[in-house]
């Protein structure tokens, strides 16, 4: 169930998962079945579901957007100051 996934992968219930385990190195804790079957989760009508996921991928398609817009304009900059560094060392910019 594609809902369930991305749930839990959310922070907040892995906090809640990692707070109902036990275990005392946390790459080795254990969530035993018992307590998963114990936790409260909401699971609202296949309908509304698609929704959601629907909700966050086209969210997620945005932010991945703006994060590669971010990551061209580091790159550019990048290359703008190394540019500009060369320019200064070599003598053809005169800083004062």
């Amino acid at each position: 169930m594609k809902y369930l996934e991305v749930l839990f992968k959310n922070p907040i219930y892995i906090s809640h998962f990692i707070s109902k385990a036990t275990g005392i190195v946390e790459g080795l804790i254990r969530l035993y079945t018992d307590d998963l079957f114990s936790l409260k989760v909401p699971v609202p009508p296949k309908e509304e579901q698609k929704k959601l996921l629907e909700y966050i991928k086209n969210i997620s398609i945005k932010i991945d957007k703006a994060i590669s817009l971010q990551e061209n304009q580091i790159e550019k900059l990048k290359e703008y100051k190394a540019t500009l560094i060369d320019s200064c060392v070599t003598g053809k910019v005169k800083v004062s």
